[in-house]
């Protein structure tokens, strides 16, 4: 693609982006504001988790913007009153719109980003953000939807009854979680050695989470294991342990309820000789958590203290 042409498709983009945003400013509802999340699968549980704080202080209802495979996150949040799905490339061109115009929070209308701007390259395009430094994730997340001081989430609601089939299917069972967009990956080989030693030595059947992206890794010794976001809630009451590297599918399950693992290969540091997460996720949800600091010199001390998960 040339440059003009790339202007061209940059400039169609951005016209369809600001249909969506006067559909959104001319349609919207009475005393309600509009949330848009553009981000990742974790940003979504976040402002869906403040959605009762947010209302507490503005004193409206919230409709929530996501992308279509995001749509059933918002609604299993009480305060949640509606949700709007919508496609990738319409959300893109809709962040493009806000981002061009600087519309962070305007006509009731929260983008649920940092503040950025666009730069325009003969090569391309970015979309660059200016972070601050906040304290920790939750500091960052109140921070964009203007909620100050101390708040805490809200929890996901509890919609599913018992399932006798699925606890028999999943008893004595552990699902990884390798696969992770932002995060470092971690060799594959860690990842079998792992389900290894708790097929072998602590007798759990082991799945991968794959849904054939291009994203994930299939781990070897292991059992592919493939569910949306509903069933993965559903299967959080059944599965002993999940482990995964630090993602927004780690996000969802510590909201699930999920006894869960999460392994950070960055983002934490050690004060006083312990561990701090600047991105945990472990006020989401009141199931089992543990985090982990990945250091590839203690990866036998890490997989042992996984299996130990199992052993309490």
């Amino acid at each position: 693609m040339d440059w003009e042409d790339f202007i061209k498709y940059i400039d169609e983009k951005y016209k369809v982006g600001e249909q969506l945003y006067n559909a959104l400013k001319e349609k919207r509802p009475n005393d309600t504001d509009i949330i848009i999340s553009p981000m990742q699968l974790g940003d979504t549980v976040w402002f869906s988790a403040y959605a009762e704080a947010y209302k507490q202080k503005n004193n409206c209802r919230v409709l929530y913007v996501v992308k279509k495979s995001q749509e059933s996150i918002p609604g299993k949040y009480e305060a949640v009153d509606m949700v709007l799905g919508i496609e990738n490339v319409e959300m893109e061109a809709l962040c493009l719109y806000i981002v061009r115009n600087e519309l962070w929070n305007s006509n009731h209308i929260i983008y649920g980003n940092h503040p950025g701007f666009i730069v325009l390259k003969n090569d391309g395009y970015a979309i660059s953000m200016g972070i601050d430094k906040y304290e920790n994730i939750e500091a960052e997340r109140c921070s964009i939807l203007g909620l100050e001081g101390k708040v805490m989430p809200s929890m996901m609601r509890k919609t599913y009854k018992y399932d006798a089939e699925m606890q028999n299917r999943y008893e004595n069972s552990v699902l990884l979680l390798p696969a992770a967009n932002t995060f470092k990956t971690i060799d594959t080989d860690f990842w079998t050695r792992l389900a290894k030693y708790l097929k072998n030595e602590k007798g759990y059947k082991v799945y991968t989470n794959y849904n054939g992206l291009d994203c994930e890794m299939m781990i070897p010794e292991t059992e592919p294991l493939s569910s949306t976001l509903d069933e993965l809630q559903r299967m959080s009451k059944y599965i002993d342990l999940f482990i995964g590297l630090r993602s927004g599918i780690c996000d969802y399950l510590a909201a699930c309820g999920a006894n869960l693992a999460v392994i950070y290969t960055q983002d934490y540091e050690v004060v006083d000789g312990e561990f701090k997460f600047w991105s945990s996720i472990q006020h989401l949800g009141i199931g089992e958590f543990t985090e982990i600091a990945y250091e590839q010199e203690n990866e036998e001390k890490i997989i042992n203290r996984l299996g130990d998960l199992l052993s309490a």
